[in-house]
């Protein structure tokens, strides 16, 4: 599964650079959707919500993996930087 999230990542980038937004955020949410454990996943998707506007979204998305990974300092970062990014 995470080979799968893997690629469905770098197809989300990849259309992101040629301005595809609505495939690049289908992709990231397939990727997410897998629960592969691959939390890069869910980071990816945070960031294409972010950069999409869609602020509400990229927050309950990295709530989420807060709440799943409370020890992981970099979902507490990535947290905190996009309630000051969105502030």
């Amino acid at each position: 599964q995470q080979i799968k999230a893997r690629e469905l990542v770098k197809q989300s980038v990849n259309a992101l650079k040629s301005f595809d937004f609505e495939n690049g955020l289908l992709y990231a949410i397939n990727a997410e959707a897998l629960d592969s454990g691959y939390t890069k996943a869910t980071y990816h998707l945070a960031a294409v919500q972010l950069r999409l506007g869609m602020a509400k979204d990229a927050l309950d998305t990295l709530e989420r993996l807060q709440k799943e990974n409370p020890g992981d300092k970099a979902a507490n970062l990535a947290l905190l930087t996009a309630y000051i990014d969105t502030y």
